[in-house]
C-alpha cells in the first residue's frame, strides 16, 4: 500500500492533465478511507504537490487540488502552519470582487483543520491574524482579506484573547464604514461572528464605542451593525440595548414625517435610515426580553409609520379619519400595483408601512397581553390601510390580522396567558371566572366585526384574483370567524362567495378544503345562504374529479361532517344535497380503495338518516349491495346499525337480505363481533316480524359464544330484547344458555339480572327455580344472583329467611352473600350491616370481595340509615380498614351525598390517615381514600381548599401527605370541576417543594407523576409549576445519589440496586411530555419560559450516561429539542462537540466478560438507540433544517462515517 501512495503522488507530476486530476481524485479517496496508510512525510509530500497543483495549467486540476485540501488538513498537524505560510505568502496581485484561489484553499483548510491541539489553533490564529496586520493598507479594497478573516473568526473565533478581539472588533468597524461597499458589508458580517463569540459585556461594549465614533454621517450602516449586533449575540446585548435605542429614535426623525422633504433623494436617504431603524426594532423584538419598558414609544413608531405615504395627495378629508362607523363597500383594485421591489414614483415608503406593520406583529408576539391596546390603537387604522396601493404592505397586513384574530380567539394566546398568569400570581384566591375586560378583545373585535368584513369584501375582486395568495385570503376569514366565533350571515355569505369567484380557474385542492372545513365549524350552515351550493359544490368536486388520494379523503370526511353534525347541529334538515350518485359510484367502484369505499358509505349513512328522501330503498340499496363485500362488512355493519336504530321504519325486503347476511357472518370469527351489535339494534328497532325472531333465537342458541366474553354479553341482551316480543320461545334453552354464559368471571351482572327478570316474567317461577337447579352450578356466584331475581319477583321472602340464616351459621357463604346482594338492589333486608361486616375478615378473597360488595348495595339503597353505620365500623374496627374503606368508595362512587353526610366521612377519612403510620403495604388503602376524598371534592370543591390547608400545616403525617397527593389524579381526570385556581394550588403543594424536593423517595415520586398527569389532562395549570421548579430539577434531581442506592447480595455477587431509578425516569418523561404539550398546541408556545439549551446540556451530560431505559428517554427527547431550536448548534457551537464525546462514550463502553444477557441485550439495545437517533439527526442537518457552526460540520460528518464503518446496521436500522 505504501508504494500504491508512492505511485499515486508521483503521476500527479505527469505531463497528461487527465492522469494529474485522476491522481489527485484516488490520493483524495485514499486519504478518507484509508488514512492510515500516509505516513506523516507523505502527507507533507502530498501537501507540497497539492500546492503546486494549484498553478496547474489545467483548470479541472486546480480545483481538484483545492477540493483535496478539505480532507487532507486535518490529518497534516503542526505541518498546516507551513502551509497556511505558504498560502498567504501568495498575496492578491490585482482587485478583484471575487478571491483568488489561494484564498479559497485558505478557506477549506481552515474550515476543516479542527484541530483539538489548542497549541496549534492559537499558532494559526497569530499567523492569519499577523498577516492581516502586515496588510492592512489594502484590506479596503481587496476581498481575500476579509474573506480570510471571516474564516478565521468564523471557525477559530473562540479561541481569540481579548486583546485579539479588540484588535480584530476595531479593524472591522472602520472597514464597515471606510471600505468598499462590498467589503464593507462583508466586514459587517464578520463582525456578527466576532460578537457572537464574545463572552464579556465589556467587549460588546467596546464594539458599540467603535461604532459610535463612526456614527456621523453613516446613520444607515451604524444601525445595520447595530441589527446584527442583535441577531448575533441577543444575551450580551440585553443590558446595551439602551444605548442602542435612542440612536434608533434619533434617526426615524419622527418630528419630520409630516413634512417630507422636497429634495425627493434626501427623502429617500432619510427613508432608508428609517427603514433600517424599523427593520432593527423587529429584531430587537424577535430576539431580546428586556423590552417592556419601550413597547409603548414602539407602538407610536407604528402608529406613526403605518399609514407613512409622504407624496401621497389627499383625496378626501375623510380618508383616514378616526370614526369609521360607514365604511365604503366599493371594490378595491390592485391589480395594477407593482409586484416587485422596485422603487416606484413613492420612493420607499410602502416597505416603511409594511416593516411598521410586521414590527406590530413582533410587538404582538412578544407580549401577546398588549392586545387589547393594540386593537385599540390600530384596529380601524390597519381596516383603512387594507386600501393601501402596494401589494406586499397588503400581503403583509392580512398575515397580522390573520395573527390578531388567531391571539383573540377563546384558545388564543391572550386568553391563554391571562389564564396562565392568574394562575402563577395568586393560586389560593377565589375562583371567579375571569371577567370581561372594557378593552376585552373579543368584545372589541365583536364590535367592528361588520367593518373589517365590508374592508376586506372590498379586495375579493376577480382581478386580484392573480395577485393575492388565497391562502392568505383563507386565513384571515377562518382566523376572523374563530375569533368572533361565526360570521354575521350576509357577511359570511357575501364573502364566501367572493372567495369561490377569485379561485373560480383554479381546481380544489386541499387549503380550500381545509378553509371550509374551518367555516363550516364555527358557523351555522343557514348563514353561508346561497353561498352553500358552491361550498358543497367545490367539496363534491373535491372527491368526484381529483385523483389526489389525500384530496379525496379530506372532502369525504368534511361532507361526513356536515352530513352527521352540521345538519344536526343546525336543525338544517330541510337542505337539500344532491349528492347520492356520487357517492354510490365512490362506495361501489372497487377500483378505490377500502378508506375512500368506507367513507363514502358513512356519508351516504350521514345523508339517509339527516336529510330528507322520496325514495329511502333506493337511499338503503347500496348498503345491501355492499354487505356482501367482506372487506367492507364491518364498516357496512357498523351503519346497517345506525340505520335501523335511528329511522322510523325500513323496507322489510331489504330488511331480510341483511339479516340473512349478519346471521351467515356470525360463524365468522372477524365478523362475530360486528354482526351480534348489529343484530342487537335490529331486535331493539321493532322491525322484525315473528319469524325473524325465532329465526335469530335458533341461531344464537344453537352456537357457542363463551370463547368471547364481549359476545356472550350481546347474545344475552338481544335475547332479552327478543323475549319480551316473540312467541314460542325455547325458555328452556335461553336459561340453559344464560346459566353456561355466567360461569364467566367477569360476565355483566346487568346483563345478566336484566334477562333474568325478562325470563321471570314469560316462565313459571318454580319452574324456572326447577331450570337453574337443573342446569346451574352452585359455585357459580350469578347462578345465586339468578335465584335472588326469581325470589324477589315472586316476593319469597322464606328463601332470603334462609340465605340469611345461612350467614349466621357459616353455611353456603359465597352463595348466600351474593344472593343477599342481588335482593338488596330491591328491596331493603332490615337486618342491618352486621351480618355481613363478619366477614370482612374471611381466608377467602371471593368470599371477602362478596361482603363487600353486599354491604356497598344495602348502603346505597338506604345513605340515611346505613352511612352511619359504615362510619361506625370504619372507625372502631380497624383491622377492617382496607376493606370498609373499598366498600365506602363503592358507595360514594355511584351515589350523592348530602352536606353532612360527606362532612362526616371527610372528618373521619383525615382523622384516621393522621394517626396512620405509612407503609408500603398500605397503598390499596391510600388509594381507596384518596377515591373517597376526589368524589367528594368532586361534588362540593371547597374540599380542595381543606386539602391545601392540610398540606401547608406543619407536620403533616407521610400517610395524610401522600393521601392527598393521590387525590391529583382523580381530581384532574374529570371535567366536573371548574376551580382552576384551586387545582393550581393543591398540585402546587403535591408537586414541588413538598414532594419533588423532598428526601422521602415515596413522596418525590408522587410529585413527579402528579406533573406527568397533569400535563397532559390540563398543562395550562401544570406549565406554571414545571416552569418554576425546573432550573431546581436539573440542578439538584437527575444525578443519582447514593442514599438511594444500596447493595443486596445474591448468592455470591453484589447486586447494586438503584431505589431512585423510577424517580428519575419519571422527570425524564416529565421533560418528554413538556416538549411534546409544546409540538401539539400552537397556542400554549408563548407560556414556554423553560431554558431547553440547559435541559440539552444536562440530558447530554448525565441523562447519556445513565440506565438505558432513561437513555432511550434522553434520546428521544433530545431530537425533539434540536428540532424545537434547529440553530442550537450555531448558537452554541461546542454542543456538537458535547453531543458526539457522550455518544461516543456509550458506544465505547465495554461491558464485563461475564456480564449477564439481560445486560448485554440492554447494551444492544441502547447502541441501536443511539444509531437511530444519529441517523435522525444527520438527516436532518444534511437537509439544512438543523445548523451546525461551519467548524463542526466536519467533527459530524467523521463520527457519522465511523459509525457507518464500525456497525453495518446503520443504514438498515429504524
Amino acid at each position: 500500500m505504501k508504494y500504491f501512495i508512492e505511485e499515486l503522488l508521483t503521476q500527479t507530476k505527469d505531463t497528461d492533465h487527465d492522469l494529474r486530476f485522476m491522481a489527485l481524485n484516488d490520493l483524495d479517496k485514499e486519504v478518507n478511507t484509508h488514512p492510515d496508510n500516509f505516513t506523516s512525510n507523505s502527507k507533507v509530500e502530498y501537501s507540497r504537490i497539492l500546492l503546486h497543483c494549484l498553478n496547474d495549467e489545467a483548470p479541472e486540476v486546480r480545483t481538484q487540488a483545492l477540493k483535496c485540501f478539505e480532507s487532507l488538513s486535518p490529518r497534516l498537524g503542526n505541518h498546516v502552519l507551513v502551509v497556511l505560510d505558504l498560502l498567504l505568502k501568495n498575496k492578491p496581485e490585482k482587485i478583484s470582487i471575487t478571491s483568488n484561489i489561494y484564498t479559497m484553499t485558505i478557506h477549506n483548510i481552515l474550515r476543516n483543520v479542527g484541530s483539538a491541539n489548542e497549541s496549534i489553533n492559537h499558532k494559526l490564529i497569530d499567523l492569519i491574524l499577523q498577516f492581516i496586520a502586515e496588510n492592512r493598507s489594502e484590506f479596503g479594497n481587496t476581498i481575500d482579506y476579509i474573506e480570510i478573516l471571516t474564516d478565521i473568526v468564523e471557525f477559530y473565533g473562540k479561541f481569540f484573547n481579548q486583546s485579539q478581539i479588540k484588535a480584530v472588533s476595531e479593524l472591522l468597524v472602520s472597514s464597515c464604514f471606510e471600505s468598499d461597499s462590498v467589503i464593507a458589508k462583508k466586514s459587517s458580517s464578520c463582525l456578527s461572528l466576532l460578537v457572537k463569540v464574545m463572552t464579556l459585556e465589556n467587549q460588546l461594549l467596546d464594539v458599540l464605542e467603535m461604532v459610535e465614533s463612526f456614527k456621523t454621517g453613516n446613520e444607515l450602516t451604524t444601525i445595520t451593525i447595530y441589527t446584527n449586533l442583535i441577531k448575533s449575540n441577543s444575551n450580551l446585548i440585553s443590558s446595551l440595548i439602551h444605548k442602542i435605542w435612542g440612536e434608533i429614535i434619533k434617526n426615524l426623525n419622527m418630528n419630520e414625517i409630516s413634512s417630507p422633504d422636497d429634495d425627493f433623494d434626501t427623502q429617500l436617504r432619510m427613508d432608508e435610515i428609517r427603514l433600517e431603524c424599523i427593520s432593527c426594532l423587529i429584531v430587537s423584538f424577535e430576539n431580546l426580553k428586556n423590552l417592556d419598558d419601550l413597547l409603548d414609544s414602539s407602538l407610536k413608531i407604528c402608529e406613526a409609520f403605518i399609514p407613512f405615504d409622504p407624496y401621497k395627495v389627499d383625496e378626501s378629508d375623510d380618508e383616514g379619519d378616526e370614526d369609521e362607523d360607514e365604511m365604503s363597500e366599493d371594490e378595491f383594485d390592485v391589480s395594477d400595483i407593482e409586484s416587485d421591489d422596485e422603487e416606484d414614483g413613492s420612493g420607499i415608503s410602502w416597505k416603511l408601512r409594511r416593516e411598521s406593520i410586521k414590527l406590530l406583529g413582533a410587538i404582538l408576539a412578544y407580549d401577546p397581553l398588549k392586545l387589547p391596546v393594540i386593537l385599540k390603537m390600530f384596529l380601524n387604522k390597519l381596516v383603512v390601510q387594507t386600501k393601501d396601493e402596494n401589494l406586499h404592505v397588503i400581503t403583509t397586513l392580512l398575515k397580522l390580522f390573520a395573527n390578531l384574530f388567531k391571539s383573540s380567539s377563546k384558545n388564543g394566546s391572550y386568553y391563554n396567558l391571562k389564564f396562565y398568569q392568574s394562575l402563577s400570581s395568586n393560586r389560593r384566591s377565589s375562583n371567579a371566572s375571569m371577567l370581561i375586560e372594557e378593552d376585552d378583545p373579543f368584545s372589541f373585535l365583536l364590535a367592528n366585526g361588520e367593518s373589517i368584513c365590508t374592508h376586506f369584501e372590498a379586495l375579493l375582486v376577480s382581478k386580484n384574483a392573480k395577485n393575492f395568495e388565497l391562502n392568505l385570503l383563507y386565513d384571515f376569514v377562518m382566523e376572523l370567524s374563530t375569533c368572533l366565533e361565526g360570521l354575521e350571515a350576509s357577511k359570511l355569505n357575501k364573502i364566501v362567495l367572493k372567495l369561490t369567484e377569485l379561485k373560480e380557474n383554479k381546481h380544489v385542492n386541499m387549503e380550500l378544503i381545509r378553509f371550509y372545513s374551518r367555516i363550516l365549524h364555527d358557523n351555522p350552515l343557514q348563514s353561508f345562504g346561497t353561498a352553500l351550493d358552491r361550498v358543497i359544490g367545490d367539496i363534491a368536486y373535491g372527491f368526484t374529479n381529483s385523483s389526489n388520494h389525500d384530496l379525496v379523503l379530506e372532502s369525504l370526511t368534511l361532507l361526513n361532517e356536515i352530513l352527521s353534525v352540521y345538519i344536526v347541529r343546525d336543525n338544517a334538515g330541510d337542505l337539500q344535497f344532491d349528492l347520492h350518485d356520487s357517492l354510490v359510484e365512490k362506495a361501489s367502484n372497487k377500483n378505490y380503495s377500502l378508506e375512500i369505499r368506507q367513507r363514502s358509505l358513512s356519508c351516504l349513512c350521514n345523508l339517509v338518516l339527516n336529510v330528507p328522501t322520496s325514495d329511502l330503498e333506493k337511499s338503503l340499496e347500496i348498503f345491501k349491495d355492499t354487505i356482501t363485500i367482506e372487506l367492507l362488512a364491518v364498516a357496512n355493519l357498523q351503519f346497517i346499525e345506525r340505520l335501523v336504530t335511528n329511522l322510523p321504519h325500513v323496507p322489510q325486503d331489504w330488511l331480510k337480505f341483511i339479516l340473512k347476511h349478519i346471521l351467515e357472518y356470525l360463524s365468522m370469527i372477524e365478523l362475530a363481533s360486528e354482526s351480534l351489535k348489529t343484530l342487537l339494534a335490529i331486535s331493539k328497532s321493532g322491525f322484525l316480524d315473528q319469524c325473524d325472531k325465532r329465526l335469530i333465537v335458533d341461531t344464537l342458541v344453537s352456537n357457542d359464544w363463551r370463547s368471547s366474553l364481549t359476545n356472550s354479553v350481546v347474545v344475552c341482551q338481544i335475547l332479552n330484547e327478543l323475549i319480551k316480543t316473540a312467541d314460542a320461545i325455547p325458555l328452556e334453552q335461553i336459561v340453559k344458555l344464560l346459566l353456561q354464559y355466567s360461569e364467566q368471571p367477569e360476565f355483566d351482572q346487568l346483563t345478566l339480572t336484566s334477562l333474568a327478570y325478562t325470563i321471570q316474567t314469560k316462565l313459571d317461577g318454580n319452574k324456572f327455580k326447577e331450570l337453574v337447579n337443573k342446569y346451574g352450578k352452585l359455585q357459580n356466584p350469578n347462578v345465586s344472583r339468578i335465584v335472588a331475581v326469581i325470589s324477589t319477583s315472586n316476593k319469597d321472602f322464606d328463601s332470603i329467611k334462609e340465605m340469611l340464616n345461612n350467614l349466621a351459621e357459616g353455611k353456603q357463604v359465597l352463595y348466600s352473600l351474593n344472593f343477599l346482594e342481588q335482593v338488596s338492589e330491591s328491596m331493603d333486608l332490615k337486618v342491618g350491616l352486621q351480618p355481613f361486616f363478619q366477614y370482612f375478615s374471611h381466608k377467602e378473597p371471593e368470599i371477602k370481595n362478596a361482603s363487600i360488595r353486599c354491604v356497598s348495595t344495602v348502603v346505597k339503597g338506604d345513605l340515611d340509615t346505613y352511612l352511619s353505620e359504615l362510619l361506625i365500623h370504619l372507625k372502631e374496627n380497624l383491622s377492617e380498614k382496607v376493606q370498609t374503606l373499598q366498600c365506602l368508595a363503592m358507595v360514594v362512587k355511584t351515589v350523592e351525598l348530602s352536606v353532612d353526610q360527606s362532612n362526616d366521612v371527610f372528618t373521619l377519612l383525615i382523622e384516621l390517615e393522621s394517626s396512620e403510620t405509612y407503609e408500603k403495604s398500605n397503598d390499596v388503602e391510600l388509594e381507596s381514600v384518596a377515591e373517597i376524598l376526589s368524589r367528594l371534592a368532586q361534588l362540593n370543591d371547597s374540599y380542595i381548599h381543606e386539602f391545601c390547608t392540610i398540606l401547608e400545616s406543619e407536620n403533616v403525617p407521610i400517610s395524610l401527605k401522600i393521601t392527598l397527593a393521590m387525590t391529583v389524579k382523580h381530581l384532574f381526570d374529570t371535567d366536573k370541576l371548574d376551580n382552576p385556581k384551586a387545582l393550581s394550588s393543591l398540585l402546587e403543594l403535591t408537586t414541588a417543594k413538598n414532594f419533588i424536593f423532598d428526601s422521602n423517595l415515596i413522596l418525590k415520586e408522587i410529585g413527579a407523576m402528579n406533573l406527568i398527569i397533569t400535563l397532559h389532562k390540563k398543562p395550562l395549570i401544570s406549565l406554571p409549576i414545571i416552569c418554576n421548579i425546573m432550573p431546581q430539577i436539573l440542578d439538584s434531581e437527575l444525578e443519582q445519589r447514593k442514599e438511594y442506592v444500596k447493595i443486596v447480595r445474591i448468592g455470591p455477587f453484589k447486586h447494586k440496586l438503584d431505589d431512585s431509578l423510577n424517580y428519575r425516569k419519571s422527570l425524564y418523561e416529565l421533560i418528554y411530555s413538556l416538549i411534546t404539550t409544546f409540538e401539539n398546541n400552537d397556542n400554549l408556545l408563548m407560556l414556554n419560559e423553560i431554558k431547553w439549551f440547559a435541559i440539552f446540556e444536562k440530558f447530554v451530560s448525565k441523562g447519556l450516561k445513565d440506565d438505558p431505559t432513561i437513555v432511550f428517554i434522553c434520546l428521544l427527547t433530545l431530537i425533539k429539542i434540536i428540532g424545537m431550536n434547529p440553530t442550537i448548534f450555531t448558537e452554541n457551537s461546542e454542543y456538537m462537540s458535547l453531543l458526539v464525546t457522550a455518544l461516543e462514550k456509550m458506544l465505547n463502553k465495554k461491558l464485563k466478560e461475564d456480564a449477564p444477557k439481560q445486560e448485554i441485550e440492554k447494551r444492544n439495545d441502547s447502541i441501536k438507540a443511539v444509531l437511530r437517533f444519529v441517523k435522525k439527526l444527520n438527516s436532518t442537518i444534511e437537509a439544512g433544517t438543523v445548523k451546525v457552526s461551519t467548524g463542526y460540520v466536519t467533527e459530524w460528518s467523521r463520527f457519522v462515517t465511523g459509525l457507518r464503518g464500525k456497525y453495518p446496521i446503520f443504514d438498515v436500522e429504524e
